[in-house]
């Protein structure tokens, strides 16, 4: 499928045959395991002086758009433990076969901050569900992380925002109020556009860090009342039952410094509560992480290929990091592509009609894409947004007889969609705009891509989320 993702869950009876591993470290019997990336971030502002995530707006819903089924919530964390009270499915495949592969799966992001004292401290910020494993807020009760922000969902209903659940959308949402038709109501949020259903099952929600106060620390110079690390987190779960992709979820985090503080050292990282074989099996379980070509992938698996009660056999669950944070600042190709600081936030810069048309290497962009390289908008650095058919030469759409092709306007849809609500910024003006297809946000390859800088595994409860300066040491490059 290819489709875009920070990370997949994945499923799946068989990995690559011990042959064509490469840079493989096998971890022995284990529970828990983090991957983590370095991540850029700098501060710019989205939605200013609150609204903030609080422990009030906390919603569970279930993915059960392809084999996988598992619930999650919007604060970030996916499935939960049984003995914390939360229904099935959690991480189960086949969907309804009972088969469990995993306790939770949690969201990290850890930075290195200078405290109102002066005193250089690290602060982490994450979803794990876990009492005895996170901080508690000593105001508000409840734990320091990520909490879900107002408006993303019906606070009539008991689910986050789903793509197949009308009753769980919201009135309108608050990121398109700014929009030609502002707060797209009765519409769905969707990642490739409004009412895009491109995915079989498609979660939405956002999320921030206001609920860490741990630390004496204030990220943002204009608003006394935010807190943690200034971050604002869109989440998306996104799953296809096409066999291509019907044994993954895919999981997309667009993490947005809302403070104005601009961190030099900062880490994005998920962490995994292994139970491959359901509840009793986690004491036999391995994990291994390997890099292959272009793909970090992490996996686990059952030594004994017994599930709990005896079946068998047991799969492997996996995690490959299919988007990571990219670095549009340092000059430097860091994912080969013959394009340097890719941007997936920029506008659509000027026209490139001389060769190489802005490409660094062209033999790298060849290899990479498997295409040569063509005349296109700067901000487009890939050269794949395809704009109106101008037949007529005209350089203005004829809607008569002209396809837009990419060139669907901010909403990502056109006259040919069952429910297009009319032109909108950016339809048809040949210049490419956010939100469009194969540009910006919506394509992938618009970002100078690091990829996975680490993994740690670790025996469960070895590891305290609560202990920040030890989660930035596991978290760090190369480990």
């Amino acid at each position: 499928m290819g489709q875009p993702s920070n990370k997949a869950s994945n499923v799946s009876r068989s990995t690559y045959p011990p042959q064509e591993r490469s840079a493989g470290r096998e971890f022995g019997h284990t529970k828990n395991f983090i991957m983590a990336l370095m991540l850029l971030l700098a501060g710019t502002v989205v939605y200013g002086d609150g609204p903030y995530g609080d422990v009030a707006f906390r919603r569970m819903g279930t993915h059960n758009g392809n084999l996988i089924a598992t619930i999650f919530f919007n604060q970030g964390d996916i499935s939960g433990w049984h003995g914390w009270g939360y229904p099935p499915p959690r991480i189960e495949w086949p969907k309804g076969s009972g088969h469990e592969y995993g306790d939770e799966n949690s969201l990290l992001v850890i930075a290195e901050v200078v405290n109102e004292s002066g005193e250089t401290i690290h602060i982490l910020s994450e979803s794990s569900l876990d009492w005895d494993a996170t901080d508690t807020n000593p105001i508000l009760g409840g734990q320091m992380g990520w909490e879900p922000l107002p408006g993303f969902f019906n606070p009539a209903q008991g689910s986050p925002a789903m793509s197949d659940l009308l009753e769980s959308w919201p009135s309108q949402w608050p990121d398109r109020i700014n929009q030609d038709d502002p707060g797209w109501p009765g519409s769905w949020n969707g990642y490739f556009g409004r009412d895009v259903f491109q995915a079989d099952q498609e979660s939405y929600y956002v999320m921030d860090d206001n609920y860490n106060v741990e630390f004496d620390y204030f990220p943002d110079n204009t608003d006394p009342d935010r807190h943690g690390l200034g971050l604002q987190v869109s989440v998306r779960g996104l799953q296809w039952s096409d066999p291509l992709a019907q044994d993954c979820i895919f999981w997309l985090y667009d993490i947005t410094n809302v403070s104005t503080t601009t961190y030099d050292k900062i880490v994005f990282g998920e962490v995994f509560d292994a139970r491959v074989g359901g509840t009793g099996e986690e004491n036999d379980d391995l994990a291994e992480f390997i890099s292959y070509g272009n793909m970090d992938i992490t996996y686990s698996w059952d030594s004994d290929n017994l599930g709990s009660g005896g079946w068998s056999p047991v799969g492997y669950i996996g995690f490959a990091f299919l988007e990571s944070p990219g670095i549009d600042q340092d000059w430097i190709d860091n994912d080969d592509d013959g394009l340097i600081d890719e941007s997936r936030d920029n506008d659509a810069g000027i026209w490139l009609d001389v060769f190489p048309y802005g490409i660094d290497d062209v033999d790298n962009f060849k290899l990479f894409y498997k295409r040569e390289p063509v005349p296109h908008w700067s901000g487009d650095e890939d050269g794949d947004w395809l704009g109106f058919g101008d037949l007529n030469g005209n350089g203005e759409w004829e809607p008569s007889f002209e396809v837009l092709n990419d060139d669907l306007g901010m909403d990502g849809i056109g006259p040919n969609h069952p429910k297009y609500p009319g032109w909108d910024t950016g339809e048809g003006d040949g210049i490419p705009t956010q939100g469009e297809p194969n540009f910006g946000k919506t394509d992938v390859d618009e970002s100078d891509q690091i990829g996975l800088t680490g993994m740690e595994s670790h025996v469960e409860n070895s590891v305290v989320f609560a202990n920040d300066e030890l989660m930035w040491t596991l978290l760090q490059p190369n480990r």
